[in-house]
């Protein structure tokens, strides 16, 4: 099954914390094990708060260990043609160090061993 949240609302003032506990109890009892999680984000430059704070639920909610060994962040809005690559290049935001920024970020923000890979994939 394919669960898509969109949001947890955590950058949101009309969720109220009731509707956010209403659906981690749907999602964990409607899941009985998880093969991956896909995170999407647009395209962004470092790991926002509120990120954070869905990445923690969902950590709590599946354990630590489950879910970064099953967890796939997937950039968004980030455009792959050979002549944006190159103006990202150029204005040293290449693609790789975004990667690899979000990536150190993370693992600093949840203390992930080093050795954990955390797949990233970009699409248009």
């Amino acid at each position: 099954a394919v669960v898509s949240t969109q949001s947890t609302g955590f950058d949101s003032t009309e969720k109220t914390n009731t509707e956010i506990a209403e659906f981690i109890v749907k999602l964990k009892d409607s899941c009985d094990f998880i093969n991956l999680i896909a995170v999407v984000l647009k395209s962004p430059n470092r790991i926002e708060d509120s990120l954070k704070d869905t990445l923690e639920l969902f950590s709590n909610m599946f354990g630590k260990e489950l879910f970064w060994k099953n967890v796939v962040f997937i950039i968004s809005h980030l455009e792959q043609s050979d002549t944006q690559i190159e103006k990202r290049k150029k204005k040293l935001k290449d693609d790789d160090k975004l990667i690899s920024n979000l990536r150190n970020q993370l693992k600093k923000i949840f203390a992930l061993e080093e050795s954990l890979e955390i797949p990233f994939l970009i699409i248009d």
